[in-house]
Parts: structure tokens; C-alpha cells; sequence
């Protein structure tokens, strides 16, 4: 699945599910292609996000927390998890901001989104450079957004470590 899924663009995934499907008798409409597209190309980055991050927790750690008595889902719940959360907060968040930009490209199966706004605004105005520069300050304002609300899950996950 990851694989297949991150060796994919998300603009064949998009025709894919939204031609393709249709012609299997499954007619699916522009934003729930979009929401499928996304969400499958997002699940294969996130779980390789994942197995990195458990990839880096030394098999001591479980082992000592044998010791100490604890069993099965005790041992990831209270003493892998943390660890793990501390490590993948960073490269999610950047995914994250990854998924928000990738969203756009859902405008070319006609998915009315920002792009959509300022074509459409440009072209009754004639003002395409102002509608340009809103939307990329909508994007920036979004994405830092995104970064903050992330850095501030770091700074928790960071401080309830110590």
C-alpha cells in the first residue's frame, strides 16, 4: 500500500478515481474523488511517518519496560507512543502543510477552491497579479497557521518529557 500509493501522483489518483471509477460503473463526484485522493496519498505518507518514527525507538526501551512489569499495549500506550509522538510531530506537520498545498490541484476535476476564486476574480476584474498575491497570502496564512498549531504540540509533547 505505501508503496504503490507514495509512487503515485496525486493528479493520476485524482483522474483515477474520478474517470477511472466512473467508467467501472462507480461515478463518484469531483469532491469526493478529491477526498479520496488526497486521503489515500496522505495514509501512505503518514504511515511511513509512522514506521520511522517507531524505527527509532532502541528495543530497550520495551525491554526495560518488561522489567519494570509492564505488558503489551501498557508498553507502546505509556512508554514507545511518547517517544514516537515526540519524533513525528515535525515531518507530520510538514506533511500536513504538504496535503493543505496538494488540495489545489483538485481544481482541475472542477473542485470550486481557492485556485477557482482567483481565476474567477481575476478574469471579472481583469486584476489577475492583486488575485494571485491574496491567494498565496491565504496559503501562507494557512500553512503558518498549520506550524504554529504544530509547534505548540511539540512544545507539549517536548515539556511533558522532562
Amino acid at each position: 500500500y505505501v508503496e504503490l500509493f507514495r509512487n503515485i501522483p496525486i493528479l493520476v489518483l485524482l483522474y483515477v478515481y474520478y474517470f477511472g471509477l466512473a467508467q467501472a460503473g462507480l461515478h463518484l463526484s469531483t469532491w469526493w474523488s478529491s477526498i479520496l485522493a488526497l486521503t489515500t496519498n496522505a495514509a501512505a505518507y503518514c504511515a511511513e511517518i509512522l514506521r520511522a518514527g517507531y524505527s527509532t525507538i532502541p528495543h530497550g526501551q520495551r525491554e526495560a519496560a518488561r522489567s519494570l512489569g509492564l505488558r503489551g499495549w501498557h508498553i507502546e500506550v505509556f512508554v514507545v507512543l511518547p517517544q514516537v509522538a515526540r519524533v513525528i510531530i515535525p515531518p507530520f506537520a510538514n506533511h500536513c502543510i504538504g496535503v493543505l498545498l496538494g488540495s489545489s490541484i483538485a481544481a482541475v476535476i472542477g473542485v470550486a477552491d481557492l485556485a477557482d476564486w482567483m481565476l474567477a476574480t481575476g478574469s471579472d476584474s481583469f486584476r489577475y497579479m492583486e488575485s494571485f498575491l491574496v491567494a498565496a497570502t491565504i496559503y501562507v496564512v494557512l500553512c503558518q497557521g498549520i506550524a504554529a498549531v504544530m509547534a505548540v504540540i511539540d512544545r507539549r509533547t517536548r515539556a511533558g518529557a522532562r
